[in-house]
Formats: C-alpha cells, sequence, structure tokens
C-alpha cells in the first residue's frame, strides 16, 4: 500500500512539474520576503490555530475545500496542530483523526519513504491508519530565467 502511494506521489510530482511549466506567471508574497519552508509552514499553521469561541474558522474553511467528500470534523476540545513534531512540517489531530501536512516548496524532494514514516508516527499517537490523511502543499514558484 505505502509503495502504490509513494509511486502516487512520484507521478503526481511529475505531471505538477509538467503543468506548472504551462503556467503564464506565478507569484507567492512570502517569497517575495525570503520566506522558506518553514516559513510558509508557520504561517499557515497559525492560521489554523484561529480560534473563535469553539470554533476554527480557517480549519473548517479548509476542511471543507480539500475533504468534500469525508465528513472530516475534528474535537476542538482535544485538537492539536503542531509544527515541525517528530519532522512532520504540520500535523493537526485529535484523539482519532489527524493530517499530516507536507511542504514541499522551491522543488523541494520527497526524502527516502518520508510520508510512510510519518503515517507510521502518527499511528503511534494512537491514531488508526484509515484516519490519517495526507495532504502535500506544493507551490508555484517564480522560475528564473
Amino acid at each position: 500500500m505505502y509503495d502504490d502511494l509513494l509511486k502516487l506521489i512520484d507521478d503526481f510530482n511529475e505531471r505538477y512539474k509538467e503543468e506548472q511549466e504551462k503556467a503564464p506567471f506565478n507569484l507567492c508574497l512570502l517569497d517575495l520576503c525570503g520566506a522558506n519552508e518553514n516559513a510558509h509552514t508557520k504561517i499557515l499553521l497559525q492560521l489554523l490555530k484561529y480560534r473563535v469561541n469553539e470554533s476554527y474558522p480557517f480549519l473548517e474553511s479548509l476542511l471543507e475545500r480539500l475533504f468534500r467528500d469525508v465528513n472530516l470534523e475534528f474535537d476542538c476540545r482535544k485538537l492539536g496542530i503542531t509544527f515541525n513534531k517528530d519532522f512532520i512540517d504540520g500535523l493537526i489531530k485529535d484523539n482519532q483523526k489527524a493530517i499530516i501536512i507536507e511542504n514541499k516548496i522551491h522543488y523541494a524532494q520527497d526524502q527516502d519513504k518520508q510520508i510512510q514514516r510519518y503515517v507510521e508516527k502518527v499511528k503511534e499517537y494512537g491514531i488508526d491508519l484509515e484516519n490519517i490523511y495526507v495532504v502535500i502543499l506544493l507551490d508555484m514558484a517564480i522560475k528564473k530565467l
């Protein structure tokens, strides 16, 4: 299963590079400020942590957009959003579900079995495999001529 997932990721990365070549322009304001992968992830996670009473509006919006076909809700009382814990760029979890966020910018390459290691680590937290989701963020970096 992990080999199939890794193959899918490799195929997706290759297709993404091909499609990116076709884009007329790309702009990321964070890149203009010299922000690296860690800064991108920290900013995203800080937004996702934004809370109003018992609601996380940015997190809820992200879940609605990315997981339309899955009823993915987190227990706000047990919610944890962490940066770079156990080398996982971003992790959103409660006691039953988790989303691993892997941030790849500036054509960063996957490490050998990187996602597999992250999934195994999250399973150690007591999360069942069928409740672990992986989101890989890819940038649209401006190519240098």
